[in-house]
């Protein structure tokens, strides 16, 4: 499945303006605690507000993008349930890319958090493309956001805890 045009509509993005290993990182009003290690980059996008870029600080185990998606081009009063209808249609977008026939929305949430993702696994990925992904939508507190992510390896624990990075996510 080729994702790139997918992650081009989530999330097209131009200029890098931070770079660090990441801890507690904050853009806009969201705060997330990614794991030790882990790369950051905050990159401005004039249509969709700012995304956050995570990656190994070594190799290319996995990458992971997160949208601040509160600028004005979200409709007003969006709530996670409107999420789940936008990442309803995405999951069933991907089916026939998808090596799984059928890709069951789940449920992200913690107290401050609550949305919906989907995986679904790159039948013949091609050189410097990803196996497994998983995308979806939430709302931390009041801000909606996207994300994405891409990983190799069925065992790697990169998803895993960006899902419980995620998790623990805040804002207002």
């Amino acid at each position: 499945m080729n994702l790139r045009p997918l992650l081009a509509t989530f999330f097209a993005a131009s200029l890098v303006t931070a770079t660090a290993l990441a801890a507690d990182t904050k853009i806009g009003t969201l705060t997330v605690d990614a794991p030790k290690g882990w790369v950051t980059e905050a990159v401005p996008d004039a249509t969709q507000g700012t995304t956050l870029r995570f990656h190994p600080d070594k190799g290319t185990d996995f990458y992971i993008e997160i949208t601040d998606l509160s600028s004005d081009k979200m409709p007003p009063g969006v709530d996670a349930e409107l999420l789940r209808t936008i990442v309803a249609a995405n999951a069933e977008s991907m089916k026939a890319q998808s090596v799984e026939k059928e890709l069951p929305l789940q449920e992200l949430k913690s107290d401050n958090v609550h949305g919906y993702y989907f995986h679904a696994t790159d039948p013949a990925p091609k050189p410097g493309e990803w196996t497994y992904m998983t995308q979806g939508m939430a709302m931390v507190g009041k801000t909606p956001v996207g994300f994405t992510i891409l990983s190799n390896g069925k065992d790697n624990p990169a998803p895993a805890k960006a899902l419980a990075m995620l998790r623990t996510a805040h804002a207002p």
